[in-house]
């Protein structure tokens, strides 16, 4: 299972990503850093090594959050968080929304200094696509003609609608309308990558560096893998005279006390995420950090293949047990809100001004109901607990904030139902591995939305998601969730996806426990950096002063 199940991404909610938003106040200026002399370096916390940089398969924030700052799709992610024209300065939409004709700006390059055309877009696409490359997002381009048949092995790639006009030109067209398709192009999974590169590599091109070519404001010069990776400015970027920035580091300090360390002593410039919860408090409050709320929820994922959790009334007694304003004010404490239902208040709606959420209402109390948890439970066969069996709660190890998370839910379900859970901590790539191959039995997640649209909550529950990792399936979720995807119309769209949420809220194959933020420390000199409510970072417009 944005995502980040993501952007996305699944978001394990490990210490993760890097740099930080629009801030200019945590930290000071005084403080010895790399913007003292005015030279346009800033050094960034990763948090860990990526798990991939190829755009077809990243899955997770970190990887996306280089991807977005080295190469470049034919829309892109403004400074304001609005889809606008990226490596295409315009497009035509015919056909009632079927034909998409992109014109691609003049004179493009790659970092090498060779020529980018349009047909290094379709090969990207259709790479994407290709069931040999095995990509978990692949779905998304489900809509283009014939893709989701050659995904599925049923048809050839010269079959699927994109083609290479000209040099400049690239056609795509799609079986069915997408309201949203401006944005999915905007998305990593739909960027250009370089045939030669990638075929002379195909296992290890995204992390050769002497031979990666990329297409965006930056590109790699050094990576020193689980230490650190170097940015520099691609001077080939088609829009490169509006990149200040010079050189970007992003170093991969994955303990929370010493990446704050390297904030104080001015070897770092801007921390994501690893802010240590036994200080965060105190550094809001101080205004020396800040947290921002991202489109995002923090998840329990269940699996309903396995007893007891095929029970509906155990996962309405796990969820009814919960205190979430507890978790989110004692034990998380970085400006996370409890959540009142699945998708979360970031979230826009197809319809008017208000957000998703604020349209859909509340569904979920923020304090346990205990007598109603017992009950549930004692319905499910469960008296007080009695004859429930020992499950694993599985968790991706090393982060000190999910050990006590965890550790709290334990304790909640233990004293508010009287049922005991082990828990499991898993090395993170193992974890994920097992959680696709539903070698769980419930275990920690989370889900980062990889647009801006509601639908990229709820695609991941449709029954042949590859991101369905709780093996859910409805068919009248299903139902709703293809009408969403292909409904013009926005009240229309807007009332399929409020029903699919209601569908997944009532049948619980997760159990939404909080909306996910980002607290992070940036220094006053460092500005015009970009991290979306997605949780991808951009450093194009960013500067020192």
């Amino acid at each position: 299972m944005k995502g980040s199940l993501m952007k996305k991404t699944m978001v394990l909610l490990l210490a993760a990503v890097m740099a930080t938003s629009l801030l200019a106040g945590c930290g000071s200026s005084k403080q010895k850093s790399s913007g003292d002399t005015k030279a346009q370096t800033i050094t960034a916390n990763l948090g860990a090594e990526p798990k991939s940089i190829d755009p077809a398969v990243n899955y997770e924030a970190r990887g996306s959050s280089i991807i977005y700052n080295i190469f470049e799709g034919l829309t892109r992610i403004g400074d304001n968080n609005k889809t606008e024209p990226g490596l295409a300065k315009s497009w035509d939409i015919e056909n009632n929304g079927l034909k998409y004709i992109f014109h691609l700006r003049d004179g493009l390059k790659w970092s090498d200094g060779s020529e980018l055309t349009a047909e290094d877009f379709r090969y990207g696409i259709l790479r994407v696509l290709d069931p040999k490359t095995g990509s978990s997002y692949a779905y998304y381009g489900y809509s283009i003609k014939n893709g989701e048949a050659f995904n599925k092995g049923k048809a050839k790639s010269e079959d699927v609608g994109i083609k290479a006009i000209d040099k400049n030109t690239l056609e795509i067209d799609l079986d069915y309308s997408v309201p949203y398709f401006l944005d999915i192009l905007s998305w990593h999974l739909m960027l250009p990558v370089k045939k030669s590169i990638v075929e002379s590599n195909p296992s290890g091109w995204s992390t050769d560096v002497k031979n990666l070519v990329v297409d965006g404001p930056f590109k790699v010069t050094e990576w020193k893998h689980n230490d650190y990776i170097q940015l520099e400015k691609n001077p080939n970027y088609w829009d490169a005279k509006n990149v200040k920035l010079q050189k970007l580091k992003l170093t991969m300090i994955s303990n929370e006390n010493t990446a704050l360390a390297a904030y104080k002593s001015g070897k770092l410039d801007l921390v994501h995420t690893l802010v240590p919860a036994s200080q965060l408090p105190t550094l809001l409050s101080s205004k020396q950090a800040a947290a921002k709320m991202e489109i995002g929820t923090k998840f329990i994922i269940l699996n309903e293949t396995k007893k007891p959790f095929d029970n509906p009334k155990v996962r309405e007694a796990l969820s009814l047990a919960l205190d979430r304003n507890a978790l989110v004010n004692t034990v998380l404490k970085g400006g996370q809100k409890a959540a009142d239902a699945y998708i979360p208040p970031t979230t826009p709606d197809t319809v008017g001004t208000k957000d998703f959420r604020t349209n859909g209402g509340k569904f979920i109390q923020s304090k346990p109901d205990v007598e109603k948890a017992k009950k549930a439970l004692a319905e499910a066969g469960y008296p007080d607990g009695k004859g429930f069996p020992t499950v694993e709660y599985s968790y991706s190890a090393g982060s000190p904030v999910d050990q006590s998370y965890v550790e709290a839910l334990q304790n909640m379900w233990k004293q508010n139902l009287g049922i005991n859970i082990t828990l499991k901590p898993i090395e993170s790539k193992v974890f994920v591995a097992q959680l696709k191959q539903g070698n769980y039995e419930m275990a920690n997640l989370g889900w980062l939305s990889d647009f801006f649209d509601p639908g990229s909550m709820l695609d991941i529950f449709a029954s042949d998601s590859p991101n369905n990792w709780a093996k859910y399936s409805n068919p009248k979720y299903d139902e709703l969730v293809k009408k969403a995807q292909k409904e013009n119309d926005k009240q229309k769209r807007s009332e399929y996806l409020h029903d699919a949420e209601n569908i997944v809220l009532s049948d619980m194959p997760v159990i939404p426990v909080y909306y996910m933020s980002i607290p992070y420390m940036q220094k006053s000199n460092v500005k015009g950096v970009n991290i979306s409510p997605l949780g991808w970072m951009f450093f194009r417009s960013a500067h020192v002063e």
